[in-house]
């Protein structure tokens, strides 16, 4: 698995023609399909030859795939090398408040690197590398959760699979109704969804059953 590469020390180490076609490739796979997107219309963007691309990138999944690489691997550094775990004696509140800054502050700052991962995860085109970039978020995810349920702070009534599912559909919710309603819903809906989030899957959430009509006789 290669090492995270932070994007914005891609782009100061890179050279600049490389980068721009990074960026060009970026904005195209956003705004089309995998299949709807083709070289030359990334080379259009860029401001290159379509021979230029080629000879930094083989083929177009070669290329998706080192754009994909990156973003997620920013985001990998953001949340799991800045502390997505649960460690004995750490309180679940903190550690959950610091993944979901993390998350959302990626969002804010990266939107078109977070929609055009959203757009091609796990789509069949992603190399192992690529795949082993989503999987250790995963992973990370899922050892934050199982070690709440054990320590009684996150329900125990949901599969963790579920309650990350719980908390990642709350985020692309928010980004989708940000980017369509932008006026009604500011970045800041993602720091005042912050407890709601959290409601729903901390200990103690789970609805009391309703009442049985002959308790209330």
């Amino acid at each position: 698995m290669p090492e995270p590469r932070s994007a914005a020390t891609n782009a100061a180490t890179e050279d600049p023609k490389r980068q721009k076609i990074l960026d060009a490739a970026l904005a195209v796979f956003c705004e089309r399909t995998f299949a709807g997107c083709n070289v030359p219309s990334i080379a259009e963007r860029a401001g290159v030859a379509t021979g230029t691309i080629y000879r930094y990138f083989p083929s177009k999944e070669a290329l998706l795939n080192e754009l994909y690489r990156t973003w997620k691997g920013e985001l990998r550094r953001r949340l799991v090398d800045d502390g997505l775990r649960l460690d004995p004696g750490d309180d679940a509140r903190a550690v959950f408040d610091h993944w979901w800054t993390a998350l959302t502050g990626f969002v804010c700052d990266e939107p078109q690197a977070f929609e055009f991962l959203e757009l091609h995860h796990h789509e069949p085109y992603l190399d192992d590398d690529s795949h082993g970039e989503a999987l250790a978020i995963d992973a990370a995810a899922l050892a934050f959760v199982e070690a709440g349920q054990q320590v009684g702070a996150l329900r125990a009534d949901q599969a963790p699979a579920v309650l990350i599912a719980l908390v990642y559909g709350a985020l692309a919710g928010l980004f989708r109704a940000h980017r369509l309603y932008g006026e009604l819903v500011g970045t800041d809906a993602y720091d005042q969804a912050a407890d709601a989030v959290w409601d729903m899957v901390r200990n103690g959430t789970t609805p009391d059953p309703t009442p049985d009509p002959k308790d209330e006789r």
